[in-house]
C-alpha cells in the first residue's frame, strides 16, 4: 500500500509541475479588413525572464527570391546568406539596425552577418531590384512569426506578467499590449498601411539580366 500511495504521490506531482510549465499563449493577427496578416513579428516579454540566446541562422538567395522572405532571430545571431541561384546576387541593407552589403557572389559567402542590435532590417538585392525580404531582430525572450492564418502560438510561463509586441512592415509603429499573468488568448486588429509597389519579377529573370550583370563586373 505504502508504494502504491508514493507513486500516486509521484504523478500528482508530475501533473502539478506540468501545470506550471509555460503556457501557449496564441496570438492572432488581422487587418483592418478582418483579413489574416501573415509573416507579423510577435514578441513577448514576461515581468521577469532572460534574454535569448543568439542562433545560426539562413537566408537563402533561391529562384531569384530571399528565402525565406522574412525571418525573425535574436540578438547577437549570426546570419548566412547562401546564393543557390546560378546568377550572382549583391545583397545590402540600409537599415538603421544593421547596414552592410555582399557583393557580386556565388555560393556560400565567406562568413555569415552578426545581428547585434534589436529592429527590422530590410533586404535587398543590387542587380534584381524586385528581390525584398525582412528580417526581425529582437532581444524579447519569446518571439515568432504569424502564418497564412495570422496565428502563432508563443510558450509564457502562466504566473507572469507581460508585454506583448508586434510588428509589421506595412504597420506605421509597433503594437504593444499589457497582458495579465495567464491571459493566453489574443485576437489583434492592425490598421495596416497599403502596400508599397516593387517591381515586378521577369518571367526569365536569370537570363534578362544576363548582360546587365556582365556590364558591372
Amino acid at each position: 500500500m505504502n508504494n502504491r500511495l508514493a507513486i500516486l504521490w509521484s504523478l500528482l506531482i508530475l501533473v502539478f509541475a506540468g501545470q506550471l510549465h509555460a503556457a501557449p499563449a496564441r496570438v492572432l493577427v488581422m487587418d483592418q479588413d478582418g483579413q489574416p496578416v501573415p509573416d507579423a513579428a510577435v514578441m513577448i516579454w514576461p515581468d521577469a525572464g532572460t534574454a535569448p540566446a543568439p542562433k545560426q541562422a539562413s537566408i537563402a538567395q533561391q529562384d531569384y527570391e530571399f528565402s525565406p522572405a522574412t525571418s525573425i532571430v535574436s540578438v547577437g545571431s549570426n546570419v548566412a546568406f547562401p546564393n543557390r541561384d546560378t546568377s550572382r546576387h549583391h545583397i545590402y541593407s540600409f537599415s538603421p539596425a544593421k547596414q552592410f552589403e555582399i557583393k557580386l557572389y556565388v555560393g556560400l559567402p565567406e562568413s555569415p552577418i552578426r545581428f547585434d542590435k534589436p529592429g527590422v532590417v530590410t533586404l535587398g538585392c543590387n542587380i534584381h531590384d524586385w528581390m525584398y525580404g525582412v528580417l526581425y531582430v529582437t532581444d524579447a525572450p519569446v518571439y515568432g512569426l504569424t502564418d497564412q492564418r495570422g496565428a502563432v502560438a508563443l510558450e509564457v510561463p502562466p504566473d507572469r506578467t507581460y508585454r506583448l509586441e508586434i510588428w509589421h512592415p506595412r504597420l506605421p509603429e509597433a503594437h504593444r499590449i499589457a497582458a495579465a499573468a495567464g491571459e493566453t488568448q489574443h485576437q489583434i486588429a492592425l490598421r495596416l498601411d497599403p502596400p508599397v509597389p516593387r517591381p515586378a519579377k521577369p518571367a526569365d529573370p536569370e537570363n534578362s539580366l544576363i548582360e546587365f550583370v556582365r556590364d558591372r563586373d
